[in-house]
């Protein structure tokens, strides 16, 4: 979590959205207070209120990140891999709602720095996080078939509040 002061935000990460090295670039920022021993990683906006009281955060701009479900889906599975399994048993496991809604502003995985510049006015310079490189070889639509994609775009919330689809996107 990064709340700055200055520029009056609050960022609030989601696991597997790039939120390293979008927490890392908005740390940079004049104003920044970050996450380290001081705050929740991946904490709330309550997080936030109780560690700064005196702050009006009605006036903040308050966003988190989100990546297409399908995607993320994949890399959740591929990151847990002590309890892979079968991809498709460990889908329908999943809750409905795989982001947590903190408000109605969110930026996205496929056009983070577009959205932090529209989020917050400045633009940031993102640097890949060498540590986080994804174990996955092949892309994630592979993982997927056809009848697959549209149970997840139907099932998952996260499509239709986010904007994503998985229509247009080749399946095996």
């Amino acid at each position: 979590m990064i709340v700055n002061q200055v520029k009056k935000f609050v960022f609030l990460p989601s696991p597997h959205t790039a939120s390293r090295a979008v927490s890392a670039a908005l740390e940079e920022l004049k104003g920044s207070e970050a996450y380290k021993g001081k705050l929740p990683y991946h904490g709330t906006l309550r997080d936030a209120q109780r560690k700064f009281p005196k702050l009006d955060f009605q006036n903040f701009t308050v966003f988190y990140s989100v990546r297409h479900p399908g995607d993320w889906l994949v890399t959740k599975w591929m990151f847990h891999a002590s309890v892979r399994g079968d991809f498709l048993i460990w889908l329908r496991q999943q809750p409905r709602q795989l982001f947590q809604r903190h408000t109605d502003k969110f930026i996205r995985y496929e056009h983070l720095v577009e959205d932090i510049k529209e989020a917050i006015g400045e633009e940031v310079i993102l640097k890949r996080n060498p540590s986080h490189s994804t174990q996955r070889k092949k892309p994630w639509q592979t993982y997927w078939s056809l009848v697959d994609a549209s149970w997840a775009e139907a099932h998952f919330e996260d499509f239709n509040l986010y904007g994503y689809t998985m229509k247009g996107e080749r399946f095996n």
